[in-house]
């Protein structure tokens, strides 16, 4: 999956999660296309986030390669990694210390 399509579906998300605010904040009782609707968008919401959640781990497990076999910085015996990658160990590592290492 590339990052435009990772793109698009956190704007789906995105989407889906203001679909169901509107829906969720209506006074009174919902009507059963409204309950309905509720679930088949939680439902999707939840292959989105599935999705999501399998690409940012390939993007990590790609990113600890590539740091490993070619060193975070370019050097004389080295060539790097992306920017791109640096961000998402750095991301990874911020956002779950223990779990950066266990996908490693």
């Amino acid at each position: 999956m590339s990052t435009t399509t990772q793109t698009s579906l956190i704007e789906r998300r995105r989407t889906i999660g203001n679909v169901l605010a509107e829906i969720s904040s209506q006074r009174g009782p919902l009507n059963e296309a409204q309950r309905q609707a509720l679930r088949e968008l939680s439902r999707e919401a939840d292959q989105i986030e599935d999705q999501v959640q399998t690409e940012a781990r390939k993007n990590y497990a790609s990113a600890f390669r590539s740091w490993i076999r070619y060193g975070l910085e370019p050097g004389q015996f080295n060539r790097g990694v992306s920017a791109e990658a640096i961000s998402t160990l750095a991301l990874a590592v911020k956002e779950a210390p223990s779990l950066a290492l266990a996908v490693a």
